[in-house]
């Protein structure tokens, strides 16, 4: 009877801990050199993590450096953001292209690689993770399938998001606001921001629990921009607030779910959650009903007709 006892209790536990929520941040377009020169070349965002003491990856764009007059500034910040113990550094490619053609694609993952790889085997440490640019993994099976091979060759980890809430359109919309200094504005769309990236986060757990029957280790995809340095740590502390622990990208790629097979072989860049359902259908109607922002990309359209 006590063996009984005792292997239930077992059972309840493993159960109660699945049901624990786990995240792991990730940040594209690193580093932001156009924030660096506002900011006297010093990162609030990795100030902010650093506070929080939050596990991040980040995904690097080394040409970046090269795009204005500033390249020994950028660098040492990229350098402060490599070495930072919170953060995990990967590979987004030199220029921030989109894979069209192999070998041009090839060639840039390889030079958006130098500065990061040598920075890291100073730290005992090496390069292990990759992310598409736009989350575009090619246009159709065969390419994905040859560039997916080339990258296991290097030695990289293609890594996916199960949730992003657009801030790249916000932080457009942000940035513009602030320069025009309308802050009342600015608020508006930067707390629009964040109610919406916790209305994705609960579709996307409730989704989770319809397709897995459990909370699977997502990971949040977000940028280096304004936006982020301004509303990331509100979204942290509201995700506390919901019981969520934040892991590294390692600790979120050993769930089982990033094994599953993808079965979307086109170029725009979704959610790996929506890649792993194998019927259109589905997948179309689960896109349909996740949350909308259509007051924002109102807003964003207009911005840009206006320019």
């Amino acid at each position: 009877m006590y063996r009984i006892l005792c292997i239930g209790s077992l059972f309840l536990l493993q159960s109660l801990a699945a049901q624990k929520n786990f995240v792991s941040i990730t940040i594209d377009d690193v580093p932001n050199i156009q924030l660096l020169e506002k900011t006297n070349f010093s990162s609030e965002l990795l100030r902010k993590i650093d506070s929080m003491q939050l596990p991040v990856a980040i995904f690097i764009n080394e040409g970046f450096l090269y795009q204005n007059k500033n390249y020994h500034q950028n660098y040492n910040q990229l350098v402060q953001w490599i070495t930072n113990k919170n953060v995990t550094s990967g590979n987004h490619t030199y220029g921030h292209t989109a894979y069209e053609q192999y070998s041009s694609f090839t060639e840039d993952i390889i030079k958006g690689a130098v500065i990061t790889k040598e920075v890291l085997a100073q730290q005992e440490d090496s390069l292990k993770y990759f992310r598409f640019p736009y989350n575009n993994l090619g246009k159709d099976s065969i390419s994905q399938k040859k560039m997916a091979h080339f990258l296991s060759r290097k030695g990289y980890t293609i890594t996916p998001f199960t949730i992003e809430s657009e801030d790249w359109l916000f932080n457009t919309l942000y940035e513009n606001a602030l320069q025009k200094k309308d802050f009342k504005n600015a608020r508006y769309i930067g707390d629009t921001y964040l109610s919406y990236t916790l209305n994705v986060f609960e579709y996307h757990q409730k989704l989770s629990q319809d397709q897995y029957k459990r909370n699977i280790r997502h990971i949040f995809l977000c940028h280096d921009n304004v936006l982020n340095t301004d509303y990331l740590p509100k979204i942290i502390k509201h995700l506390q607030s919901k019981e969520y622990r934040f892991i590294s990208i390692k600790e979120a790629l050993e769930d089982p779910v990033y094994s599953s097979k993808n079965t979307y072989y086109k170029k725009w860049g979704i959610s790996w959650m929506y890649r792993w359902i194998q019927d259109p259908k589905k997948r179309s109607k689960l896109l349909k009903a996740a949350p909308d922002n259509k007051e924002m990309n109102k807003m964003y359209n207009q911005l840009l007709e206006s320019h």
